[in-house]
């Protein structure tokens, strides 16, 4: 199997799990929109995006979750027991809250301003901190009682937090939330949680700006 990834949240994601579960894959770093790739990655994923796993005698699989499910199941991280559909709703709840929350936030404090893509909205940076506030109350009373979303360890925390390696850009407010911000630093402590790529030649993220360099002036200022 061949596991196609890069330094972009998903397909960090599924390195991440794969190096975790130390999986018998290759791993091979992508760019899939460079014109020496784009027809290849075309070929294997219509949208181009990663990470995509090649198994032989298997239709390519893309989407991170997918890709997760089939190296970790039947495992702890992904039951196959009655554990199986609490597993699947945190999936389900925290893409639409609190993992979309980080996204948008992410997005316009990291990967605009990494790529040059324009100035932040923040306008969109409020509205993500809205929504980090309101999941992350919720998640912070549930984990007040679990050290993990199911008790054990298991992907919905992977895919849970998956932004959060992000936050010297995104800086969440996780210190309002003592139980989530515990569990923050249990998933930091994992293998491979803090750096998936140690050890593997890949190129480096690019630096995001100083956030003093962006960050909205008051009408005092």
């Amino acid at each position: 199997m061949i596991l196609h990834y890069s330094r972009n949240p998903n397909p960090r994601l599924a390195l991440t799990v794969a190096r975790y579960l130390d999986a018998p894959i290759t791993l091979h770093f992508a760019e899939p929109f460079h014109p020496d790739q784009a027809a290849k990655y075309r070929a294997l994923n219509p949208s181009q995006l990663i990470p995509i796993l090649e198994e032989p005698g298997q239709p390519p699989l893309w989407e991170a979750d997918a890709i997760a499910c089939r190296l970790a199941m039947g495992g702890d991280l992904w039951p196959l027991d009655r554990r199986l559909p609490e597993v699947i709703r945190w999936i389900s709840w925290g893409k639409a809250t609190f993992v979309q929350a980080c996204e948008l936030i992410h997005w316009e404090l990291g990967t605009k301003q990494r790529y040059g893509i324009g100035p932040v909205d923040w306008e969109g940076v409020e509205r993500g901190l809205a929504d980090f506030h309101r999941s992350a109350a919720q998640l912070d009373a549930h984990l007040k009682t679990r050290d993990f979303l199911i008790g054990a360890l298991s992907y919905a925390d992977f895919r849970m937090a998956c932004f959060l390696p992000y936050d010297d850009v995104t800086e969440l407010p996780l210190a309002d939330y003592p139980a989530l911000h515990s569990w923050a630093q249990r998933m930091a402590d994992l293998p491979f949680w803090a750096d998936p790529f140690q050890g593997l030649d890949v190129p480096p993220l690019p630096p995001a700006p100083p956030r003093s360099s962006y960050r909205r002036q008051s009408p005092e200022e």
